[in-house]
């Protein structure tokens, strides 16, 4: 049975087929089963249409899984990731409670994945984008 991707594609909002398959598994870093449940097609159906654009698979975890999170932990403003609440820090961010908790035990030394590399000492206190309070939180740093 052959589908209308191009027409899915248009009916999601892309220009073409191959926006749709970038933005949502690469940008948007959905996973292929996510995808599938939003298109309606099994997880298979969905990666062979990514390999069949040329867009390379992320492996399905183990040691590497957290990197992705991490660095998505990092782009965030420290008082958030690190030093604010955990549910806060998990809504921001889109990643389960339990994921910042383990990143907040690596960021204070303890932890034991891959992203060890990384160097914390540049990252400041930066603004706060989605508190009302940005402004007075900023200013009270100084």
């Amino acid at each position: 049975m052959s589908e209308d991707w191009a027409g899915i594609a248009v009916k999601l909002g892309y220009a073409n087929e191959n926006r749709m398959w970038t933005d949502l598994y690469l940008i948007q870093e959905w996973s292929t089963a996510r995808i599938a449940d939003l298109l309606g097609f099994s997880r298979a159906t969905v990666r062979n249409k990514l390999k069949e654009h040329k867009i390379q698979l992320r492996s399905r975890g183990g040691v590497h899984r957290y990197t992705r999170s991490y660095l998505r932990l990092l782009r965030m403003d420290t008082r958030q990731a690190i030093h604010g609440s955990l549910s806060e820090a998990s809504r921001l961010s889109s990643l389960s409670v339990t994921t910042v908790w383990k990143f907040r035990l690596w960021a204070q030394g303890g932890g034991t994945h891959r992203e060890d590399s990384f160097d914390l000492s540049n990252l400041g206190a930066g603004e706060v984008v989605s508190d009302g309070n940005a402004a007075s939180s900023a200013s009270a740093d100084r």
